[in-house]
């Protein structure tokens, strides 16, 4: 069993190469510029047989580089990588089936006679390597072993062509060996990669199956919790968006882990103020931890430059994750911020962040796996305290991401403290960019007439209710075909503003804006914004390289609907 076990790997992987290799091909190039060596090879060859007056040898080296010539040209023509391959097989087989027969004692001839089929084992696989193997074994031992040997025994010696079989079997059996494991690792890294791109399309269409009925979760109940009329209903309205808003996170952390996995995270350079991203971070949870009855302190070193280069966004990221879990897991007591500098040149410095709590701790046992990915201390915790178990997974990548450092101390019982260190880059003006204000100000869209895009109509009705008493007239379409079409048929300047969505039936919103842009009318450069449920980066990325000015991600957050809606029609339509 364990021989049959061994022949069906074997068989499995050799069947498997093609399919990797269709996935991962190598490239013509490769196998040209290996060819153009070899080339340069077979004109030392013909200088050899040229001094040592072997012009038979001499010519046919002379043709084998034409030929390896040729063969380097046509890889570069041809998209066909199976008939190249081939071709460079049949050119070298012939010549080595002449070295073979008339070589004699030329060492080169016979080196590569000897070191071909492996050349073609590890360069072209097993596809041309097996079956031009064994041709060769059988060639090789019946001009050698058999009566045959007649016509070269004035080339070479009985013991030479007693051995010379031998030592083609043996370089055959090695790169076969060899072969064999590179394409095992092959197909792993294949797998490996394509379970990776699996997963995260999966999340991609999970999130957006999800954030679209959440849309009209707290949509809607943001709509309740405003209605005058149901006031006795405004605390399960809170409810319902507090149970969403819980969810929203949880997809959140759960993409945001895809992309880190992936390799798709980027941290930004720019000038920020650390202390006020500090102090908004702890400022976020002084309410809950009223709540709890627990005190919240935050300490900032007074030495810490005002204004460092970093990532602003994913500096509050980390802070937050581990502030929530510093509240969440501390029932009496105290947690603490504490922001210390503690190394400092001209233009760089370090800064360590260490929040601690009084809270339950952790185990000797769980620290060790405290920010593996969805980890939580035990089941009846996880039922107890919710969450994705992602926060400090998150966290840890994206410290690292930045070239910091994140350490846990803890004991059972005792609380933890976690102490983040993370380099900075001093900014030579030290100036902050102007700070965007938009919270809470009050838009009018009088005379603006928006057209909304959406497949679904519930949602079209709450991208309505966005901006409810500023004014705005709206109109209505179901796909990006109708969009396109009322756009076109309307009047020129009709529209101040597209809200589209993306994925929908007929005619998705890229290309419905590919066709507003390309119409050519005076008006095709309005304010076209996306609303969607797709939120990776690289929708955000493929929404801007589709004509798209803006993105906005369901669930809506009302303000920024707003903001980058007056944004985007004060620039482009003033």
């Amino acid at each position: 069993m364990r021989l049959a076990g061994i022949v069906k790997s074997i068989a499995d992987t050799i069947k498997s190469e093609n399919a990797v290799y269709r996935q991962t091909p190598i490239n013509l190039r490769v196998l040209g510029s290996i060819t153009l060596a070899l080339s340069l090879v077979s004109i030392i060859m013909s200088y050899m047989n040229f001094t040592h007056a072997q012009y038979e040898m001499f010519a046919a080296t002379v043709v084998l580089t034409a030929a390896l010539v040729f063969t380097f040209v046509f890889s570069f023509l041809t998209r066909n990588k199976v008939v190249s391959d081939l071709l460079f097989c049949m050119v070298i087989s012939a010549f080595c089936i002449y070295f073979a027969v008339t070589g004699g004692n030329d060492g080169f001839a016979i080196l590569w006679t000897l070191l071909f089929v492996p050349f073609i084992m590890l360069i072209m696989g097993f596809r041309f390597g097996i079956g031009i193997g064994l041709f060769f074994e059988v060639f090789l031992i019946g001009l050698f072993w058999t009566p045959l040997k007649v016509f070269v025994s004035d080339y070479y010696s009985d013991t030479f062509m007693l051995r010379f079989p031998m030592l083609f079997t043996a370089f055959f059996a090695l790169s076969f060996i060899a072969k064999y494991y590179i394409v095992k690792i092959g197909i792993a890294e294949y797998k490996a990669l394509s379970a990776n791109e699996a997963k995260t399309e999966f999340l991609s269409r999970v999130s957006h199956e999800l954030r679209t009925p959440l849309n009209v979760i707290l949509g809607m109940a943001k709509l309740g919790l405003n209605d005058t009329r149901i006031e006795e209903s405004a605390d399960r309205f809170e409810k319902i968006i507090t149970s969403s808003t819980h969810l929203s996170n949880i997809i959140n952390d759960v993409l945001e882990m895809s992309r880190i996995e992936s390799g798709k995270t980027e941290i930004d350079s720019v000038p920020f103020c650390l202390r006020s991203a500090a102090e908004e971070c702890a400022e976020l949870f002084l309410l809950p931890a009223e709540e709890k009855g627990i005190s919240l302190s935050c300490s900032i070193d007074a030495e810490l430059p005002e204004v460092l280069l970093g990532d602003e966004f994913r500096i509050k990221q980390i802070l937050i994750n581990l502030l929530s879990n510093a509240v969440k897991f501390t029932e009496a007591g105290s947690v603490s911020l504490d922001v210390k500098l503690s190394e400092l040149s001209t233009d760089r410095c370090s800064v360590r962040f260490a929040i601690s709590d009084t809270g339950i701790g952790m185990s000797e046992e769980f620290i060790a796996k405290v920010f593996v990915p969805f980890e939580q201390e035990d089941s009846f915790l996880s039922r107890r305290y919710e969450g994705s178990g992602l926060g400090l997974a998150i966290s840890y990548n994206l410290i690292e991401l930045m070239g910091g450092l994140l350490q846990v101390e803890s004991r059972l019982g005792e609380g933890s403290r976690f102490i983040c260190t993370l380099p900075f880059d001093i900014p030579e003006s030290g100036e902050l960019a102007p700070e965007d204000k938009g919270g809470g100000e009050e838009f009018s869209f009088a005379g603006k007439r928006f057209l909304v895009v959406d497949d679904f109509e519930v949602n079209r009705m709450i991208a309505k209710q966005v901006f409810v008493d500023t004014g705005a007239v709206f109109e209505e379409a179901c796909d990006g075909e109708e969009a396109l079409r009322k756009f076109t048929e309307s009047p020129v300047g009709h529209y101040d503003c597209i809200l589209m969505d993306i994925q929908m039936p007929n005619m998705d919103g890229y290309a419905a804006t590919v066709g507003i842009r390309a119409s050519g009318r005076p008006d095709c450069g309005l304010p076209v914004i996306a609303v969607t449920a797709n939120a990776l980066k690289e929708d955000v990325d493929a929404s801007i390289a589709a004509g798209l000015d803006d993105h906005v991600a369901k669930p809506i957050d009302f303000d920024e609907c707003r903001r980058k809606v007056a944004f985007w029609c004060d620039k482009l339509n003033p």
